[in-house]
């Protein structure tokens, strides 16, 4: 006999030929159900056998989340998506569906190669104004406004869309891509031809994320990672160790080898500038992230018509990514809910996890530098510049000129300069937030123990971490599968990535983890184990994750 299969697709085309606006969205539960009985009564017919059946309803819209130690690249937590898991080998969004990143990508393809190499600085003056691809196509910028002159420290906090696409076309596509790569990002597409044409990452739509085939969110947290981590890129890995019977390490994953992306002054300029996207109050996560006193710094991602919507960020401790949307790549709700839950996910998840870790600050390499910038020139303030700002310079690339328009235009006198830079003493507190140890870094990049059992990291680390706990366990688990197969294909407006099954993201290794935290303390963030629905939790956290992402109120 003849066996056939049939899914997502069949019952799509099945539908629409009574509606033609379907696209596999139903009201509710039930309703999916029955038009799934439906479809099943319109194919079976007399004397046919089923061989296998699944009716799978997921809750939309969908979320994915990835945390990272920044400093090990272990992935602690991965949640593939919200719901039940019902079923093994299912889509996994968080390491398997590609989406476009938006302006996430600015961070990684246009201002870490412009301030790393091109000579730029956070106080890189660029005009926001109206300006066309070369292509022709308008440059828009979410607000539908321009704001004249800005930074790029401005153009990141306030995420300016002009200012990137300056900036990128100005170092070149081709660094940015290249920058990407070594970020780990490893859809990017060089050059591909097929029927309906050529594609090309490399180009000025890089620069706001504008990609082939999108990026995964696995990849995305490892890329921030890396800015986490002082510029040393860390691919993301699930295991440190898999033994056989006998004890025989088949598999070794305990030291692997960081790559250099960044300086490290480039990653702090970065971490610094991504800070006011939470703190500034022009920044485009203001008042949704909110860790208390413990630092951190991030960037947010939408791309057209909100069909996604993205948060990378990180602590001194671990980097976290999220991504909200549809799977059928619809635009998400016009409601505020909807548009910002990325970032409310963010920070409800990170909140709970840094409640038990000891806060810390982020620290500054010894080859950044801080001047007295004028607000109007960018250039040294002069002693008549009436709103000068502080901002801080990769060593070497500070202005060398006073300001011409309040002042001479005079050359800076170099010893006015200041290293090391505020704050010049980084302090670790408790959980009930009373002081333990200040301690201030010097420039030989070393550690200095603190009063509590910890350490406080010196110039040069960018991490200021309590004493490490458990060390990383031998795991015989493997990483997630990434099961389920999408739908839709890649293409440079975005594909519309549809699984059947939400997924908790299968085994995530590492049962012991990292434990961060003051005075020794044992087993704060071990969030190792195996994913919703599928067994016992290590240490909860990956339970409290899921619990959060299965809050989220479906679409009216």
């Amino acid at each position: 006999g003849q066996i056939t299969d049939y899914g997502n697709e069949d019952l799509r085309a099945f539908v629409r030929k009574t509606d033609p606006s379907f696209d596999l969205m139903y009201e509710t539960a039930q309703e999916a159900k029955d038009g799934a009985a439906a479809f099943r009564a319109s194919v079976v017919k007399d004397g046919d056998t089923v061989l296998g059946e699944r009716v799978t309803v997921t809750p939309q819209p969908q979320a994915s989340c990835v945390i990272i130690d920044s400093a090990t690249g272990l992935v602690k937590a991965l949640v593939g998506g919200r719901g039940t898991k019902e079923a093994s080998l299912t889509l996994n969004r968080a390491s398997y569906t590609q989406r476009q990143p938006g302006s996430t990508f600015k961070i990684l393809a246009v201002y870490a190669p412009a301030l790393d190499e091109a000579g730029k600085t956070l106080a890189t003056v660029y005009k926001d104004e109206p300006y066309n691809y070369e292509d022709g196509t308008p440059v828009k910028d979410a607000e539908g406004s321009y704001a004249g002159d800005v930074t790029i420290r401005q153009a990141i906090v306030r995420s300016i869309n002009v200012a990137a696409v300056k900036c990128l076309t100005e170092i070149t596509p081709q660094v940015g891509f290249d920058y990407a790569k070594k970020f780990g990002i490893t859809s990017l597409v060089e050059s591909k031809t097929t029927d309906s044409g050529t594609y090309s990452d490399v180009g000025q739509t890089l620069a706001l994320g504008g990609l082939t085939y999108g990026v995964t969110n696995l990849e995305l947290t490892g890329a921030y990672a890396a800015i986490a981590n002082d510029g040393q890129y860390l691919k993301p890995h699930f295991y440190t160790q898999v033994l056989d019977t006998y004890g025989n390490v088949v598999l070794d994953n305990t030291d692997p080898e960081p790559r250099t992306v960044v300086k490290d002054s480039t990653a702090a300029l970065l971490t610094s500038a991504m800070r006011g996207v939470i703190s500034d109050p022009e920044g485009t996560a203001y008042g949704k992230i909110d860790l208390g006193q413990m630092a951190a710094a991030g960037k947010t991602g939408t791309t057209t018509d909100y069909r996604d919507s993205w948060f990378v960020g990180f602590t001194p401790y671990l980097t976290c990514g999220i991504w909200a949307g549809y799977d059928n790549n619809a635009p998400l709700p016009d409601k505020d809910t909807y548009h910002t839950y990325s970032k409310t996910l963010w920070n409800s998840i990170m909140s709970r996890i840094s409640q038990s870790q000891t806060i810390s600050a982020f620290g500054m390499p010894s080859d950044v530098v801080s001047m007295s910038v004028c607000s109007d020139s960018h250039m040294a303030a002069a002693p008549g510049c009436p709103n000068p700002y502080t901002e801080y310079f990769a060593k070497g690339t500070e202005p060398k000129n006073y300001c011409n328009v309040h002042g001479d235009g005079s050359l800076v006198d170099q010893t006015q300069q200041t290293d090391g830079i505020s704050p010049d003493a980084i302090t670790i507190y408790q959980s009930n937030q009373a002081t333990v140890h200040t301690q201030t870094p010097d420039a030989s990049g070393g550690a200095s123990e603190g009063s509590a059992g910890g350490y406080a990291a010196a110039a040069g680390s960018g991490v200021t971490q309590g004493a490490v706990g458990s060390s990383d366990g031998a795991s015989g688990g493997s990483g997630s599968t990434a099961g389920g197969t999408p739908s839709g294909t890649g293409n440079p407006a975005g594909s519309a990535q549809q699984g059947s099954q939400s997924t908790a993201g299968g085994s995530s290794a590492s049962a012991a983890g990292n434990a961060w935290g003051g005075s020794s303390q044992n087993g704060v963030i071990q969030i190792g184990g195996n994913q919703a629905g599928s067994g016992s939790q290590q240490g909860g956290s990956d339970k409290d994750v899921i619990e959060i992402l299965n809050n989220i109120p479906p679409a009216q």
